[in-house]
């Protein structure tokens, strides 16, 4: 297994405290936190038994295209597929992005005029 990133390893342990769930001895940390995570992004979705959270979505599957979605918007923002609640912290994502625009325009720096592939909102850009 590859070795996590700092961003994977925060959004699992804010899963594990928002579900509560403990480590016991002998357990292995990761297993028990990826499934706190499972847990708390199907509770903030609102996720049938038959859907897939975004840390489970294949791009290849028609089923998952909603998750996978979500997915990748996540990843654009420099957040972790782990994140326990993703619309929370992609709303928190452009709120951050939205105010450090605002202090860069107020302190007279001029905004990137390139476009990013997509923005956080999830509209996709034409880059021309």
């Amino acid at each position: 297994m590859r070795s996590m990133s700092r961003v994977d390893r925060e959004a699992l342990g804010r899963a594990l405290e928002i579900d509560g769930r403990k480590v016991k001895r002998g357990d292995d940390w990761e297993d028990v936190a990826r499934s706190a995570a499972y847990h708390c992004q199907i509770a903030a979705l609102h996720l049938r038994p038959w859907e897939n959270p975004p840390m489970f979505a294949f791009e290849d599957d028609p089923r998952d295209a909603a998750a996978w979605a979500l997915r990748c918007r996540l990843i654009a923002a420099g957040l972790s597929v782990f994140e326990p609640n993703p619309p929370a912290a992609l709303e928190a994502a452009i709120a951050q992005q939205r105010a450090r625009a605002r202090h860069l325009a107020a302190n007279g720096v001029k905004p990137n005029t390139r476009q990013p592939a997509h923005n956080l909102d999830g509209d996709h850009v034409r880059r021309g």
